[in-house]
């Protein structure tokens, strides 16, 4: 997907991006071979680990807010909708070209096709992949 990096930040040893999207920002640790470059566009991947305990479905599946995300200091929400689930994986839609793929396990809920869900991920557990140039 394509987005814009607005902030980097150095702690200890990982690289915290904020990037903009379309439907909002998110954050996470740079996993990139070179660093990120500020105001820079770029496009990426995410990888989101750990949102077991963190997922659930909404009450609300208005089209017009059906996907969004935001961040805090340390953890990011995600709004989306499930688009398909093939027993191991769910499909969710955020974006024309973002589509996650969340392994959940041991989930309190069943989620559907079409349901619009939400989660959130620490930081540390969303890794950004930008697409390197060869």
């Amino acid at each position: 997907m394509k987005t814009k990096i607005e902030n980097i930040k150095y702690v200890n040893d990982k690289i915290i991006v904020t990037c903009n999207l379309e439907i909002g920002q998110i954050k996470g640790v740079w996993r990139g071979k070179t660093p990120p470059v500020l105001n820079c566009i770029s496009y990426i991947e995410l990888d989101i680990k750990n949102v077991n305990s963190n997922i659930e479905k909404s009450m609300y599946s208005n089209m017009h807010d059906a996907t969004n995300v935001c961040c805090t200091f340390s953890e990011a929400y995600f709004k989306g909708i499930c688009e398909d689930c093939d027993g191991e994986v769910y499909y969710m839609r955020f974006m024309v070209d973002w589509l996650e793929m969340l392994d959940i396990e041991d989930f309190n809920y069943t989620i559907s096709v079409g349901d619009t869900v939400i989660f959130r991920a620490n930081i540390d557990d969303i890794g950004i992949y930008p697409y390197e140039s060869y």
